[in-house]
């Protein structure tokens, strides 16, 4: 509540409006200053909230027309479209016929563009006017543009037809317009073409040029109505992508931020002068806060600044930022809020080869450079991470989901991997033996292979890439990084920084896309090693793909995690652990504990479980249902929110327990003894991650060397080595021998050569044999 020096008082709303109320009248006037404020008047009996209310609704619908085109009306710029775009449009309509009349396959190519022209300027007119009815909220938004799609397929449709049937009206008698075609004895140039053997809709023919005119624009109206309503009807300014023919361009649809509060305020004058006339601020702010406006405003700034932020990530080729020339892009959604966040290309097959091309030329220089010189690239990233560790962070949980905390570790372990990649001299040490048969020398060379590839998972946008390039580079490759097309931007600025620690350009390279590009990548001749994080069913065809190609290839994929509970466990370190393990990331790790096997007594545990994780919070601190269905976040109500759920007393026969759900679910099981545990996680055909709570050295030993499963955890939730040990999972989790990481990692990523040498003067006897004595 603010004060005036004359005593008026103005209740100050945020992105609101500025209501004056003066006795007898109402006026309503926008301003210029980022709060706006509205008088209130006390009531009394000749100055209610009703009579004012009518007074009010009557003065501005006497000024409506008078005041249309002033500036400071806050309800011209929701009117004169209305007003104007209706009769416009109706005669946008009736100008069709001119157009439609005009078909004529005499016209000739020059007559039949300029009739498209006017056409398609007609059709982008109409789009314009619709597009202002739907942020007016004068045209549902449901119906989006597909109306003005339908109509104009349907005219489309009708001129080819009109320039067919025209066509073959020549010499038959069939009138045209009002007017009668030759008769048979008068066979013009095109008939005779035709009856010599040229397809009448061939581009030879005039007809064919008469009909491949509109049948273009045939094709331009399919696409255009395949496009999403809501990227082209937004309520702010912003690029939206527009194919016409074969030009393609950047339009600012919409209208500025600021205007775009105010094109709606007609709408909105009804509700908002019914608080005028209360007594007090206090109970303005209660039926403020009743109607949900400030909600409603807020919810409005934060898809404004969304829909500025929106951005078109760019492929990454030889050090550059390209933007893709494809027709297909797909939005980046913040899963929070389900903003646009940013677009991203499914890159062109000539695109992946431009890239792989690319890369195949950096290898050539790159494979000679020394080991110290990969080794300071590597040190300048590790630097460079951690200096933007935040950057990264925010872009992961922005796109990806997760919270703050959690992004940054997920940067922290990454980080791990670069600075393991960093000691790359150390690790890429061959063997050598001296004299090892009669003055024989034989060693082994450590040497890249060319051009490498990675497709990762949308789970982890930064570890996963470092799984892969930093070792892959390392080693003397280069390498090709296809990230998940669902959270693309935090690995694109991850290269971007590799790019900055001095690597040369082509060595790292960066494509968007779907499957198609992932399997041409996977199969390409010049591609001899891939590298996959994801789930099972795609790891299963890429890895499929890549080794029917003769590509070296290495697959972690799909899990079903156990931890083994014992009764001698710490009662409240194992259930902490095991929340966080199960719930952490909503699930969403392939290390993720999914199922728990409480032993014996532990089984009674399961109730604290329960409420422990019924107290777990989600963003801004939403109470969460332990079905984890329903969720909603004060603010975030259209955001993908599911809390902890927990499924007691599951069989192994389940569909709970034999699928991977990859969310916050928890699966109890319940075994008598320890033995019984390992039997059955052992029947399980995953084998990613293990763990057992227990304070038994015994039990601890029987279960790592009896369980069959590659990486175990001892009091250990998520048992992810760090990062100079290999990742190890096996069987149904793994495909391929060697895993990320570690020393298996630089294996994977090189050859090794054998060299077998001899140096002597001459030699003075011949060896038949294979006998090196």
């Amino acid at each position: 509540m603010e004060e005036q020096p004359n005593g008026d008082r103005f209740l100050v709303l945020s992105e609101g409006h500025r209501y004056d109320l003066k006795p007898g009248q109402a006026e309503f006037r926008m301003v210029d200053f980022e709060s706006y404020g509205m008088r209130l008047e006390s009531r009394d009996a000749g100055n209610t909230a009703e009579t004012i209310r009518a007074r009010a609704e009557q003065q501005i619908k006497a000024r409506q027309t008078t005041l249309l085109f002033s500036d400071d009306n806050a309800e011209s710029r929701s009117q004169i479209m209305w007003r104007l775009a209706l009769p416009l449009a109706a005669l946008n309509l009736a100008l069709l016929a001119i157009p439609l009349g005009a078909v004529n396959p005499r016209m000739g190519r020059s007559g039949n563009i300029l009739v498209a022209g006017l056409v398609g300027l007609l059709y982008m007119n109409l789009i314009n006017l619709s597009r202002g009815w739907i942020r007016n909220e004068q045209l549902g938004f449901e119906i989006g543009l597909w109306l003005v799609h339908a109509i104009f397929l349907l005219v489309m449709v009708f001129m080819m037809w009109q320039s067919a049937t025209a066509e073959s009206g020549w010499g038959s008698g069939v009138a045209l317009h009002g007017r009668t075609s030759r008769s048979d004895d008068a066979t013009p140039p095109d008939r005779a073409r035709h009856s010599a053997g040229v397809d009448r809709f061939s581009p030879e023919s005039r007809a064919g040029r008469q009909f491949l005119v509109p049948a273009r624009w045939v094709a331009v109206q399919i696409i255009l109505m395949g496009i999403e309503p809501q990227a082209v009807v937004s309520q702010a300014s912003t690029p939206v992508r527009t194919t016409l023919g074969a030009f393609q361009c950047n339009r600012q649809v919409g209208i500025p931020a600021r205007q775009a509060d105010r094109a709606g305020d007609g709408q909105q004058l009804q509700s908002q002068l019914r608080i005028l006339g209360l007594e007090n601020a206090e109970q303005g702010r209660q039926h403020i806060a009743a109607k949900g406006f400030g909600a409603a405003q807020s919810q409005l700034a934060r898809q404004r600044h969304a829909m500025t932020e929106v951005v078109r990530v760019p492929l990454l080729i030889d050090g550059q930022h390209v933007q893709s020339k494809s027709t297909r892009w797909d939005d980046v959604l913040n899963p929070a809020t389900q903003e646009v966040v940013a677009q991203v290309p499914y890159a062109t097959m000539e695109e992946l080869e431009t890239i792989i091309a690319s890369s195949a030329k950096a290898y050539e220089s790159w494979r000679h450079s020394s080991q110290g010189a990969r080794m300071r690239v590597m040190l300048n990233l590790q630097r460079l991470v951690r200096e933007n560790s935040a950057k990264l962070a925010e872009a992961i949980s922005r796109e990806h989901g997760k919270t703050m905390p959690d992004a940054e570790g997920e940067v922290g372990r990454g980080l791990e991997v670069i600075e393991y990649a960093c000691s790359i001299a150390s690790m890429q040490l061959g063997e050598y033996a001296e004299n090892a048969a009669g003055g024989i020398d034989v060693y082994t060379l450590i040497q890249p292979l060319g051009v490498c590839a990675g497709v990762t998972a949308f789970n982890f946008p930064v570890m996963l890439p470092c799984f892969m390039f930093p070792l892959a580079v390392a080693c003397g490759n280069t390498f090709v990084l296809k990230p998940s097309e669902q959270d693309p931007s935090a690995s694109l600025m991850l290269a971007e920084l590799a790019l900055e620690a001095g690597l040369p350009p082509g060595v790292l390279n960066v494509v968007h896309g779907g499957a198609d590009i992932a399997n041409a990548l996977v199969t390409h001749p010049e591609v001899k090693a891939v590298s996959f994080i994801g789930s099972t069913a795609v790891g299963t065809e890429i890895h499929r793909r890549a080794t029917e190609a003769g590509k070296r290839s290495q697959a972690m994929m799909g899990a079903k995690n156990h931890c083994i509970v014992m009764p001698d466990a710490d009662r409240d370190v194992a259930i902490n652990q095991l929340l966080g393990a199960a719930f952490g990331a909503a699930g969403q790790r392939c290390m993720a504990i999914s199922v728990a096997v409480m032993v014996g007594e532990s089984g009674e545990w399961v109730d604290e479980l329960v409420k422990r994780a019924a107290t777990m919070k989600v963003n801004e601190g939403a109470s969460l249902l332990l079905d984890g269905r329903g969720v909603k976040v004060p603010g975030y109500e259209s955001g993908n929110f599911v809390g902890p759920t927990i499924f007691n007393n599951v069989k192994a026969d389940m569909r709970i327990y034999e699928e991977e759900i990859f969310g916050p679910v928890l699966c109890i099981v319940r075994v008598n003894t320890l033995e019984e545990a390992v039997q059955f996680i052992n029947r399980n055909p995953n084998g990613n991650g293990v763990s057992i709570f227990t304070q038994d050295g015994g039990h601890a030993r029987y279960f790592q060397n009896r369980i069959d499963v590659g990486q175990i955890g001892i009091n250990i939730p998520i048992p992810v080595p760090v990062a100079w040990f290999s990742f190890t999972g096996s069987r149904a989790s793994k495909l391929g021998d060697l895993g990320p990481n570690g020393k298996q990692a630089v294996q994977f990523w090189t050859q090794t050569k054998t060299v077998t040498a001899r140096w002597q003067a001459h030699a003075n006897t011949m060896n038949t044999t294979i006998s090196m004595t």
